[in-house]
């Protein structure tokens, strides 16, 4: 005969494994099944900011577990790394840059692990004091890409619905794309992708992350100063084109727009690797962008993008920092080709007032296409006529390699000695004198910087993104040309 003890305690075990936990009354029937509580997000979530600092304050989970929460966590702009802050609310990041954008995630810890993530609050230091939270962005996702009605991208799944927007050949052609706000790409880090060799298929840390988006042709993206924060990805196809895109082409402009700790890992012994794309082609412009900590690696790398062919990236900047916080923002770049702005330049292209500090690597490949190994603090191969002027490079030499008529000069490696003044600058100034994409301009891109070949070296100004309150120019006595943008003067003399 079967006990009602043993059916009782089967009920019990079963209730167990697929998470319910039960109490009994004091009359020893079971009166109360429940789900078993995780550790939710921390709630009333602000960020106050003042100059240099951001404060932030919080409020435990709703559910708090099985046990008692032991630590809170915070993440930094995206970088997957969650640090213990070992106290609870208020907690200060310090000596952070004025105007400059913060991701802020926490998260509850106890004896189970950690919890999940709070929403995304982006928040500036500045000295006006002012109060963050979640929904402090507005912004309101449409448009059909024409010029009249460009589409504006609001989240992360506004990017990856871009692809909605291909032609049947599998191009982005001649759209005008706003990104309106900043976005958290951090949920990149937990999705799938199909960039793998089929014997790779079953590992979920190859076949994972980010799908770039697919090629992008005669077409503008303007980011209006928003960052894309913590996009992650990994691929082991053998030509794999891996970025934010995997190419762009024909006249696109990029412009204004930033990356932060972007993550991207191609194995694949023929990989073009960038934060915004693995290859730009035919008369592509980047202007006022920048990369900001991450890891990159490809058989060709760059910071910006891998490899770039007839195309020009001028007033723009890699960097790692140290945000006032125990995480260093690290940028490291590996490549067979590899620089702190792009890994190979061919066809006449040019990289053009731009800078660098980023940790760029050797990374061969033992079935690497390229017999060539060229590291570079700004490009690894500078070839086919290509130019690289004014610049300025932490990070050893300007060029690995250069070859034939391509000219590589007017470059400074920081920090310089030539130094005669300090000034910084919290302006954000227009830009009306770029280019827009779609033009028949069919010119070489040298001839866009004809204005400046006589000019003496100059240096960088900055808010701390290069070197902290460093502004070093004055290196000539020529009339000057000073590029502003995102609280960074590239200026040259």
């Amino acid at each position: 005969m079967i006990h009602i003890g043993m059916i009782i305690r089967s009920h019990v075990c079963f209730l167990a494994m697929i998470g319910y936990v039960f109490s009994l009354s004091s009359c020893g029937i079971f009166d109360v099944f429940k789900r078993k509580q995780e550790l939710s997000k921390p709630t009333e979530v602000t960020v106050r900011a003042r100059s240099e600092q951001l404060q932030i304050r919080w409020q435990p989970p709703d559910d708090k577990g099985q046990s008692d929460i032991t630590d809170y966590e915070l993440e930094l702009n995206g970088s997957g790394v969650w640090t213990s802050i070992r106290e609870y609310p208020p907690y200060n990041l310090d000596n952070l840059n004025n105007l400059e954008t913060y991701m802020i995630k926490i998260r509850a810890v106890n004896e189970e692990g950690h919890g999940l993530a709070s929403d995304a609050i982006f928040a500036e230091p500045s000295n006006e004091e002012r109060t963050f939270r979640s929904t402090t962005q507005k912004c309101r996702s449409r448009g059909r890409g024409s010029e009249s009605n460009p589409i504006i991208v609001c989240h992360y799944d506004d990017l990856k619905h871009l692809v909605r927007f291909a032609n049947r050949d599998n191009t982005l052609t001649r759209l005008h794309i706003e990104v309106a706000a900043h976005i958290d790409g951090t949920q990149s880090r937990e999705e799938g992708n199909d960039l793998c060799l089929p014997e790779d298929a079953s590992d979920p840390e190859i076949c994972k992350g980010w799908k770039p988006l697919p090629k992008l042709v005669e077409s503008t993206i303007r980011g209006d100063g928003h960052t894309i924060f913590g996009l992650y990805a990994r691929s082991s196809e053998k030509s794999a084109n891996l970025g934010l895109f995997s190419e762009i082409s024909k006249h696109s402009l990029i412009k204004n727009l930033h990356m932060n700790n972007p993550d991207f890992v191609a194995k694949g012994s023929s990989s073009n690797v960038g934060a915004f794309a693995g290859q730009v082609s035919v008369m592509t412009k980047f202007d006022q962008t920048s990369v900001k900590g991450g890891h990159l690696v490809g058989n060709v790398a760059g910071g910006m993008v891998g490899l770039l062919d007839s195309s020009y990236i001028r007033n723009s900047f890699v960097y790692s920092a140290i945000d006032g916080h125990s995480s260093e923002q690290k940028l490291t770049i590996k490549g067979a080709l590899a620089g702190g702005i792009a890994g190979w330049l061919k066809a006449a292209s040019v990289i053009h007032s731009a800078a660098s500090k980023a940790s760029v690597e050797k990374n061969t490949h033992p079935d690497a296409a390229s017999d060539t190994l060229a590291i570079g603090g700004i490009a690894g191969l500078v070839d086919g006529g290509s130019k690289v002027r004014y610049t300025l490079s932490y990070s050893g030499g300007t060029a690995g390699s250069i070859r034939g008529s391509s000219d590589v000069s007017h470059h400074l490696r920081g920090p310089s000695s030539c130094v005669s003044s300090v000034t910084t600058t919290e302006k954000t100034p227009t830009d009306e004198t770029s280019t827009d994409a779609g033009s028949t301009d069919d010119s070489s891109p040298n001839d866009n910087e004809k204005e400046t070949d006589n000019a003496t070296p100059g240096f960088i100004c900055s808010h701390g993104r290069l070197e902290p309150r460093t502004c070093v120019h004055q290196c000539g006595d020529n009339s000057k040309l000073e590029l502003k943008f995102a609280n960074i003067s590239i200026v040259t003399y």
